[in-house]
């Protein structure tokens, strides 16, 4: 992160400024996180709820369109909707866990593209990634790593 970015958010990720001031991507991780702290039953924290729950409060007096209340709507222009992070983040997610499962990058690229065998216990990876866009590249992986360890 940059430094400025640094400023917005507390060491522990926490954002410092108003949801406004969050970019896109921001905003749709911050969802992201409190659904599934609430999915297992646990606090998303203050910033989260109230978060939310101005969002849900404009949109139940005033209708329309909730992601629009939330600020979840992807920029004019752009086709980053908050399905296509989710989706971009799902295969992060799935590329790093098959490369620790295989041993490695490289091997989890040349398992991907069928030049090696794959472990059974990377196979349901290998099954789920199949869905998605396969890498071209070890440097895929490196962008995966990346993006995890900025949500």
């Amino acid at each position: 992160m940059t430094s400025s970015a640094d400023r917005r958010f507390s060491a522990f990720g926490t954002p410092l400024v108003p949801p406004a001031q969050l970019t896109h991507a921001e905003r749709v991780e911050l969802l992201r996180a409190a659904i599934a702290r609430m999915h297992y039953g646990a606090d998303p924290g203050p910033y989260a709820l109230q978060w939310i729950a101005a969002g849900m409060g404009r949109w139940l007096s005033d209708g329309g369109d909730l992601a629009a209340h939330l600020g979840l709507r992807p920029p004019r222009g752009s086709r980053r909707t908050a399905a296509a992070l989710q989706l971009e983040r799902e295969r992060a997610d799935l590329l790093v866990r098959l490369s620790a499962a295989v041993g490695g990058d490289a091997q989890a690229l040349r398992v991907l593209h069928g030049a090696a065998p794959a472990p059974r216990v990377a196979q349901p990876l290998l099954e789920a990634l199949r869905e998605h866009r396969l890498p071209r590249s070890r440097s895929a992986f490196t962008r995966a790593r990346v993006s995890c360890h900025r949500g």
